[in-house]
């Protein structure tokens, strides 16, 4: 039991350490793009499909390496579908912080990237990478079948 709770705190420690990788990526196509006269959300679009990919194959290759996942593709094709609806609240949500409230837009996004990461990872980890833990977390221990 303890194993299990401690490979979960890791894998979303390595969650947060790819997702902490993706902030400058995203943040610093978002300051460059905006600085050099883009609108900042069509910025943060295009911030938004570089980073999810970044992430999903640094994810896929080291946070969830020990899960299977149908192919590589199919992944990917979840993993940016998850990250669409769920960038698509961050993109609203980043409009909001920056047009009525008035919060630079790189904090804003700081913020609203770091608060949408348990999310994700709750998502992605169910759905792109199946766990092989289910049967870990019974507290009860596993009885031999006897030969007959």
């Amino acid at each position: 039991m303890i194993q299990f709770i401690m490979r979960r705190f890791m894998r979303l420690g390595k969650f947060f350490i790819v997702g902490g990788l993706g902030v400058p990526i995203h943040l610093g196509i978002l300051y460059g793009l905006t600085e050099a006269g883009l609108f900042y959300v069509a910025s943060a679009a295009i911030a938004v499909i570089v980073s999810i990919s970044c992430n999903y194959f640094m994810n896929h290759y080291w946070t969830f390496r020990d899960r299977p996942t149908v192919s590589l593709s199919r992944g990917y094709l979840k993993y940016m579908f998850v990250g669409c609806i769920s960038d698509s609240i961050y993109l609203g949500l980043l409009s909001v912080a920056v047009s009525v409230l008035h919060i630079y837009y790189v904090l804003a996004a700081g913020c609203l990237i770091i608060g949408l990461g348990l999310l994700r990872y709750h998502i992605v980890g169910r759905w792109i990478w199946k766990t092989k833990e289910k049967s870990s977390t019974s507290l009860l221990p596993k009885c031999q079948s006897e030969k007959v």
